[in-house]
């Protein structure tokens, strides 16, 4: 149980983390590297694509830790159903 909790605390906050530094990235982005030259040309950096990215993994992060703590939920309850279906047969016979 203990370990389950950790792997679902770590996901969210690996995915968390994600999330902030890809804000971060897009951020640095605005920011910093975000002009127009003399010549008339947009200089942009990779600090764009790269916030994006992170940001689309640290969520596929996050909706694997809410889908496994669903698992974890449903999968609790089938086996408190099944261990009261146990003990009503025995209480009946």
């Amino acid at each position: 149980m203990a370990r389950s909790m950790l792997v679902l605390n770590t996901l969210s906050l690996i995915g968390a983390g994600l999330v902030f530094a890809g804000i971060a990235s897009l951020f640095a982005e605005r920011t910093f590297y975000d002009y127009v030259d003399e010549s008339g040309v947009l200089q942009e950096s990779f600090f764009l694509p790269l916030g994006f990215i992170l940001i689309f993994i640290g969520m596929l992060f996050g909706m694997s830790s809410v889908i496994c703590g669903l698992f974890r939920v449903f999968g609790r309850r089938a086996r408190e159903t099944k261990a009261l279906n146990v003990r009503l047969r025995r209480a009946i016979a």
